[in-house]
């Protein structure tokens, strides 16, 4: 089954005088190299993973040859098994071993702390552990210069074009980009990193692109930097595009980990793998957060295309930018098009269309009634196919197994095959309304401690549970950071202050147990707590004591919301000195799901949250 069944923009002969760039972009790979193993009705299939994903860029540089570029946003490291029991390495490798050509950095490129940062964009250039150990470490040998290991043949002092393989040139070899990350005074810079960058395409055309990471990054992660500052984010782009256009580039993209979130669209429409366009949703498409509000200031065609991490949603165009995002990590892939008209008088290229195609699946198989795999239907009968994307097969790289081929894929290996409890539910994270997974793991947490209350925030899970068996591999996965499960005791008053600064809180709604609230949400989605009391209608007394349990990283370091709670306010709110530790949170939830073993979802409560909508 083809696809790709659209026009999609393609390169004709080399004297055409319209040139298209293909932009390959990802954003919060979270250190998802390995696929997962999937099954519907006795129907195999593999979803996933850094080999489907490597055999979508191929086609791409191989249908777009010297002018695709591969762009990352951050948070390529924390987020799986894989990445815990490498240190990471099998993710670097994967993207020296496909050539990534550029990449911002994410908050979580902070999680083991500022030395292990520098070393490994030191040490740009993975290192393999098996059969080609001693021919990479030769290899690194020889190009090592000036105590940095480099892609590029020659290292670059001079503002000198450096030419790769492919034909692709760059004023720098810097393969990290972060215009807005500034040290303090006393403090170098980090290595390998620039502002931005100009690659000169084999067509002639000349990219720009600038680097910019979140403020997130400065509390949002297990190590913030302290030695750093996040500079604005608008000051920044203009500076850079100025300097930029200056040097006479066609286009700038704009590669960053702030995140946007948009409206306008039904979750299975953005899901429809399709060609867009700057008409698509128009004048009914709205962003919020960070990006959004960066990319509505830009309205002097400063950035042509921006690449943004942290949020979900892909295909924006806002003031007739292209926004990509990647949805589903390495579950799917998302391209950009940037069609060029040449101007044969002055010889100048302009930048005449912009697209964004996607989401390709990366898998296996695909369900043939919607060209997708990311998950199995609970609909019956439904058949999959092989399929073919811009006609070819998805062949994973011939050059891949080889980062594979390390002692740890045994045990990554067994712990896939290690099965610890089933579900007759997906259990699926989710901060729009009560979900099955908040609450499973609420509820489970609750009775543990034995505490009166839970609070789960969203961002502790990372992935979600497919029907049917629950492995060892798939809970490591959902708590790629680990931590510990703790409890303290608060006072009523505290206690109500918490739960509204929380869910009237930009990153709500967060799971809870043991209490009952209703909640009013206007047009502008601003909610606000109209009502909160224990689970049994009780009132919450204000100078009772309540016992209140959930994960360390958010109930006692403050991640998200929690970090406004813990700053105190007109009901100041005091930390306990006395924070109960009951160990390591993926240990305890999974011996209590091999005491549950089956997980039923008429057993879960997910009626916590009474919701009142203004009509708009």
């Amino acid at each position: 089954m083809e696809i790709a069944n659209y026009d999609y923009p393609k390169n004709s002969d080399e004297t055409s005088d319209e040139i298209v760039i293909a932009v390959m972009g990802t954003n919060d790979v979270h250190g998802g190299a390995y696929e997962r193993n999937l099954e519907y009705e006795n129907q195999k299939f593999e979803k996933g993973g850094f080999k489907y994903f490597s055999g979508v860029l191929d086609i791409i540089r191989k249908e777009y040859p010297g002018n695709s570029l591969w762009l990352d946003a951050g948070d390529q490291f924390s987020g799986t098994y894989e990445n815990i029991v490498t240190e990471g390495k099998v993710i670097k490798d994967f993207y020296n071993v496909m050539k990534v050509d550029a990449a911002t950095l994410g908050n979580h490129e902070w999680d083991r702390a500022e030395d292990w940062l520098r070393e490994n964009m030191r040490t740009e250039l993975g290192r393999y552990i098996g059969s080609e150990a001693s021919k990479a470490q030769n290899f690194f040998k020889k190009i090592k210069v000036n105590g940095n290991f480099l892609n590029n043949k020659n290292k670059n002092n001079n503002n000198e074009f450096i030419e790769s393989d492919d034909g692709i040139s760059s004023n720098n070899n810097s393969l990290y980009l972060a215009a807005n990350l500034v040290p303090k005074a006393n403090t170098d810079d980090l290595p390998n990193k620039s502002s931005s960058k100009i690659f000169t395409m084999k067509s002639g055309i000349k990219i720009g692109v600038i680097g910019l990471t979140t403020y997130e990054t400065l509390f949002n992660n297990a190590h913030p930097p302290k030695n750093f500052e996040v500079k604005d984010y608008y000051k920044t782009t203009i500076r850079e595009t100025n300097k930029l256009r200056t040097e006479g580039v066609d286009a700038v993209i704009l590669l960053t980990h702030i995140g946007t979130h948009c409206k306008g669209e039904s979750p299975e429409e953005l899901m429809e793998l399709k060609l867009r366009d700057d008409n698509y949703m128009k004048g009914s498409t709205s962003c919020d957060d960070e990006l959004g509000d960066l990319v509505e200031k830009l309205t002097n065609n400063e950035v042509d295309l921006v690449i943004g991490g942290e949020g979900v949603e892909a295909h924006h165009f806002v003031n007739g930018i292209p926004i990509l995002q990647n949805p589903m990590t390495t579950v799917s892939a998302n391209i950009s098009y940037l069609k060029f008209k040449k101007n044969v008088e002055n010889n100048k290229f302009e930048l005449v269309k912009k697209y964004i195609e996607g989401p390709v699946p990366l898998c296996s198989k695909i369900f043939k009634f919607n060209k997708r795999c990311d998950f199995a239907p609970t609909e019956k009968g439904l058949k999959m196919v092989n399929y073919t994307w811009h006609g070819k097969k998805i062949v994973p790289n011939k050059n891949i197994n080889k980062i594979f081929e390390n002692p740890a894929d045994k045990i990554i290996r067994d712990a896939k095959e290690n099965y610890i409890f089933t579900s007759d539910v997906r259990l699926e994270r989710g901060n729009q309304k009560d979900n099955f997974l908040g609450a499973l793991l609420c509820d489970m947490t609750k009775k543990i401690t034995k505490s009166d209350i839970c609070v789960i925030n969203y961002g502790a899970l990372r992935t979600f549970w497919e029907p049917g068996r629950i492995s060892e591999y798939d809970i490591m996965n959902m708590f790629p950071f680990g931590g510990e499960m703790v409890k303290y005791s608060i006072r009523g008053n505290e206690l109500k202050y918490m739960i509204k600064t929380l869910q009237e809180g930009k990153k709500a709604f967060y799971s809870t147990a043991g209490l009952k609230m209703k909640m009013f949400e206007k047009c502008d989605k601003k909610r606000e707590l109209l009502e909160v009391v224990i689970e049994n209608n009780e009132q919450i007394e204000e100078e009772k004591l309540y016992s209140v349990s959930g994960f360390d990283f958010f109930l006692v370091k403050g991640a998200a919301d929690m970090t406004k709670v813990l700053e105190g306010g007109k009901n100041k709110f005091e930390l306990p000195k006395e924070i109960e530790n009951y160990g390591n949170l993926i240990t305890k939830l999974i011996e209590s799901f091999k005491q549950i073993k089956h997980v039923f979802s008429k057993d879960i409560r997910i009626d916590s949250i009474q919701l009142i909508q203004e009509k708009c």
